[in-house]
Formats: C-alpha cells, structure tokens, sequence
C-alpha cells in the first residue's frame, strides 16, 4: 500500500462532520454541538433521528448529517464544499470546529471504536438528550 499524501482523486462522504474539542469545558463542547444540531435542524428539515452526535472519547463531540438528503456526486472538489458548509453552520451556531479535518483522505472513528489515548468509546449520543439536566458525563457509567 502506499501514502495517501498525494491522492488527488475524487472524493465523497455519506456524511458531513462537526469536530467540536473544547479543552478541559466538556460542557462548553456539549453546548456548542447542542448550537450546531439546532441549525442543522432548522436549515435542512431533518428530524434529530437523523442526526448523528457522538463523545469524541477525548475533549468534545462530533456531530453528522447525512448527505443522502441532497445526494451529492463524488467530485474533486467535494471535501472543500463539505468544509465550506461545515464552517457556514458553525458560523451560525457560534460554535467552534476543528477545520483541519475537510481534506480528501481524512478518516472519521467508527462509533464505539476506543479513542487511542483516553481509552473511552466513541459514545453515540441521542441528539435530543444532550441538554438533559443530570445527564452522566458521556464515556462514563453504563
């Protein structure tokens, strides 16, 4: 196998990412992927079901909406569009992301996978529980 460093093919994803890290304010992440899942609602007339938030297993969370809803092609051009409208709907949730992951070749965890170094999973979270008053810090209890 070789690098993927020079790939300059076609790419495509069935879904766009939001990589929210807030270094020790786990909450502040909560909150802003809480922002970005309401802009996502509002702007693309998705149901939370559809949605997809998961603990990070580390300092914050991701959050995906699913490109089957506009059916994108595979284009050379498709990780820049897919960055572009990551920003935008940050933007409009006043939350921050992590731009670095928008290239062509950039891997996403699986859900449940462990994070390399905290060893927590990669916890997928109901998008409409994650303002729940009480809730138990994601990656810890059952």
């Amino acid at each position: 196998t070789g690098s993927t460093a020079n790939f300059d093919g076609t790419c495509h994803a069935r879904w766009i990412w939001w990589d929210v890290d807030i270094p020790d304010d786990l909450d502040a992440a909560r909150r802003a992927v809480v922002r970005i899942r309401d802009v996502l609602l509002r702007r693309y007339a998705v149901a939370a079901a559809d949605l997809l938030v998961f603990f990070s297993g580390a300092k914050g969370f991701h959050a995906g909406l699913p490109t089957s809803i506009w059916s994108p092609e595979p284009s050379l051009a498709f990780h820049a569009a897919a960055g572009r409208l990551a920003e935008r709907v940050a933007a409009l949730a006043e939350a921050p992301i992590d731009s670095g992951i928008y290239d062509r070749v950039q891997p996403f965890r699986a859900p449940n996978s462990r994070h390399p170094r905290t060893g927590s999973r990669l916890d997928p979270r109901d998008p409409r529980g994650l303002r729940r008053p009480g809730a138990r810090r994601p990656g810890h209890g059952a």
